[in-house]
């Protein structure tokens, strides 16, 4: 039996970080972002800005599903190239599954749709101090991820990142197994989860 692991919380509040992370302890894992599962932006949009990615119907989620089913099979699955500057999907990935034990994977609306909520064992919120994760966002986002301006950024942050937060994802706090405060370093929650899922789990591995 695989193991499924999901990771949510804000926009950059280190979601990809702690899922690495965790995946570098468990040599048979998956890691996965909901991130690749984006649909392409409409053809009718030219600017990048006038788009909002923060939406839940923004994402795939039926393909999303049908790699969970075919990694848990025991098959090869294709994840999608998405790209961040474009807004399009170009083409996929074929990866082979050299038996998985583990799926870990993140995203900021992975616990938005039942369907997909229902298949992890392990559901993991990454509680990030907001300014803390509009820094990073600032950071990351003026280098990749679309190469947007600063003021856009700040522009889309208090638009459509924020608000996504508040409607979407901040009481997904109150329906997880376990908490992690991302404003400091992830080693100790890793090392407890990790012995968390050797010690609970053990048998499903």
């Amino acid at each position: 039996m695989v193991l499924n692991i999901g990771i949510t919380g804000s926009s950059c509040s280190g979601k990809t970080t702690f899922a690495k992370m965790l995946a570098s302890n468990f040599p048979n894992s998956v890691y996965l972002s909901q991130d690749s599962y984006y649909k392409s932006m409409p053809d009718n949009i030219q600017d990048l800005n006038d788009f909002n990615f923060d939406e839940p119907n923004r994402l795939d989620n039926e393909k999303l599903l049908d790699t969970i089913k075919r990694i848990k099979l025991g098959m090869d699955y294709l994840v999608p190239n998405y790209n961040f500057e474009t807004g399009k999907v170009d083409g996929h990935t074929l990866h082979s599954n050299k038996d998985c034990g583990i799926i870990i994977l993140e995203g900021i609306f992975l616990f938005h749709d039942t369907n997909v909520t229902n298949e992890f064992d392990l559901k993991i919120f990454i509680d990030t101090n907001l300014e803390e994760c509009l820094n990073r966002r600032l950071k990351r986002d003026q280098v990749c991820h679309g190469k947007f301006k600063y003021d856009d950024i700040i522009n889309r942050w208090n638009r459509d990142v924020v608000p996504a937060y508040n409607n979407c994802i901040k009481s997904k706090k109150n329906e997880v197994d376990y908490i992690v405060d991302g404003n400091f370093k992830f080693d100790d929650n890793v090392n407890i989860i990790k012995k968390y899922i050797d010690s609970t789990f053990f048998e499903k591995l």
